[in-house]
């Protein structure tokens, strides 16, 4: 929990910001070119303004969102461009963009407090989604340099693994389909036994129960079923986990648990299992 705290800290809102520049430089642009959205035309086929259209409607539309209402009945008959016009003026936000609406431009103040407002929804789900995506991809590199410190080799591996021997002795993979299940870091070990690691981030108590138990005690279950006690079933943990989570992952579905801030155990795990 220390450690979640102190990254969160050291950041000092600078992937917000960073963000938030950016986006609103690019919704600057966009307004410039339709006319402070009141001519959509030009804009609704450019696929660098794609994101930024979907952060117009109130509330902001999901790509998959727009995708199944584009092909509802009631647009069939138009074209993609005017099709996706109609769309985003029927749900354009009607509070960060009342002039379009009432068929006027906008004062200074209300085109400023349109791109600030759109900029900010956008950038704090760019940024959540950037948490998500890196801390993982920083977690999955921590583990695989510990393992490659351990004289493992990197064994680069297409298609589906259903059987040990599709791991050499003393290799590892990254993010494989382990018997038809995703895999973060599989180690082969040099007892020959399979260590199957599931790296999992978690910024509350609540989450612990879907990423640690739900889904890797879930996996080592199944992959238990399939290589039987030749699998070591474990994960690497970043965040705050709730302890009766972490117990009942080791006690209930026998996986070996890692901490990302500590990976000392897991360097001697692997030098132990000759």
């Amino acid at each position: 929990m220390e450690a979640f705290v102190d990254r969160r800290l050291r950041e000092e809102g600078r992937p917000y910001l960073e963000a938030f520049e950016a986006r609103r430089e690019l919704l600057s642009a966009l307004l410039g070119e339709s006319d402070d959205l009141r001519d959509l035309s030009h804009v609704v086929a450019q696929p660098g303004y794609r994101a930024a259209l979907r952060y117009l409607a109130g509330p902001p539309v999901s790509e998959d969102d727009l995708e199944t209402i584009s092909r509802a009945d009631r647009f069939a008959h138009l074209s993609s461009a005017d099709r996706l016009k109609q769309i985003f003026v029927q749900i354009l936000d009607p509070l960060r963009f009342p002039w379009v609406r009432e068929g006027r431009g906008p004062t200074a103040q209300e085109r400023e407090t349109s791109l600030k407002w759109t900029a900010g929804l956008w950038a704090v789900e760019l940024v959540r989604t950037g948490r998500r995506g890196g801390e993982s991809a920083e977690q999955e590199d921590a583990v695989a340099a510990v393992v490659e410190s351990a004289g493992f080799v990197l064994q680069r591996i297409r298609g589906r693994v259903d059987r040990l021997d599709g791991i050499e002795v003393g290799h590892y993979t990254r993010e494989i389909n382990l018997g038809g299940l995703k895999c973060d870091v599989s180690v082969r070990l040099r007892d020959r036994r399979l260590l199957a690691l599931e790296c999992k981030v978690s910024n509350s108590e609540l989450n612990s129960v879907k990423r640690l138990v739900r889904e890797a005690g879930g996996k080592a279950r199944q992959w238990q079923t399939l290589f039987g006690v030749q699998v070591v079933s474990g994960s690497v943990l970043r965040g705050v986990f709730r302890p009766v989570n972490v117990l009942s992952a080791q006690e209930d579905y026998g996986l070996a648990i890692f901490w990302e801030h500590d990976l000392q155990p897991l360097r001697e795990f692997l030098a132990s299992a000759e």
